[in-house]
């Protein structure tokens, strides 16, 4: 078991150990959210990386992806794409749908939260159109090497992109979805069988859309990814239609002292 602070939730995962518990996102008629494609590519924003060397940050956030990659009854699967100029969130109509890793250095969001992911979805199908990911570099240190001051990036990032799955907080003390931890706290070497339970259950093999395309382009810091404006209609439908897309965002918090609102939401129509 790993050195967790006590909570209720904790407390329920030991009375259960066995048990699944994981959680999906869900549109109002139960749909659960999900990718209706194999590839789901990630850019890492241009921008400082919370006074990390950006080599090691990249290779940091490639392991945390690829644990979820390793999930082999999944045919859901990450795809790096390097490194982008767009830092907004959402799927910008201006921009287009971009699945982004940025470093807030402003933190514009509740306070205690460490990271926050932002997806959004189709309100009728539950379909994922864009995922991205925000750290709180303002009011937190990161660290690889388990420094026992800073929150381990690796954790954050696989966490993290659980949410870019659809995956709800799972009440698995174990589990990489579970809602909190502690500083210094590393990540496990696997993900815990109840958070591949939860990618599987959504996005099964046998429901596979065909495979990703091995020769995506890869962008570099010297010529990153900007997209040209895309047109208006490429963009979010608001609240017109009945299958407007609707941004969700999740949060990890991750706590030092003591158990405090272990999760921030944001929900709005985009």
């Amino acid at each position: 078991m790993k050195p967790r602070l006590l909570a209720a939730a904790a407390a329920l995962a030991l009375s259960a150990p066995a048990a699944l518990a994981y959680e999906h996102v869900t549109t109002q008629s139960k749909q659960a959210a999900r990718w209706t494609r194999a590839c789901v590519p990630w850019w890492l924003h241009e921008g400082p990386t919370a006074g990390l060397p950006r080599p090691e940050v990249g290779a940091t956030l490639r392991d945390a992806f690829a644990a979820w990659n390793g999930v082999e009854a999944s045919f859901v699967r990450f795809q790096e794409r390097g490194v982008t100029c767009v830092d907004g969130t959402g799927a910008d109509a201006r921009l287009g749908r971009e699945n982004v890793v940025v470093f807030r250095d402003a933190w514009p969001y509740t306070r205690n939260v460490v990271a926050l992911t932002s997806l959004t979805y189709d309100t009728e199908t539950g379909a994922i159109m864009d995922a991205d990911v925000e750290f709180n570099a303002e009011g937190y240190d990161f660290a690889t090497d388990g420094t026992p001051t800073a929150y381990d990036l690796r954790l954050v990032m696989m966490h993290e992109a659980g949410h870019m799955l659809g995956l709800e907080h799972s009440t698995v003390s174990d589990a990489v979805m579970f809602r909190d931890a502690r500083a210094g706290e590393r990540a496990p070497d696997a993900l815990h069988p109840d958070d591949e339970a939860g990618v599987v259950a959504t996005h099964p093999v046998a429901a596979s859309p065909g495979a990703c395309d091995p020769a995506a382009p890869v962008a570099t810091l010297d010529d990153p990814h900007c997209p040209a404006e895309a047109a208006p209609d490429d963009g979010c439908a608001g609240g017109r239609s009945p299958r407007s897309p609707f941004a969700w965002a999740l949060g990890l918090s991750l706590v030092a002292l003591g158990a405090r609102s272990l999760s921030a939401r944001r929900s709005r129509p985009c």
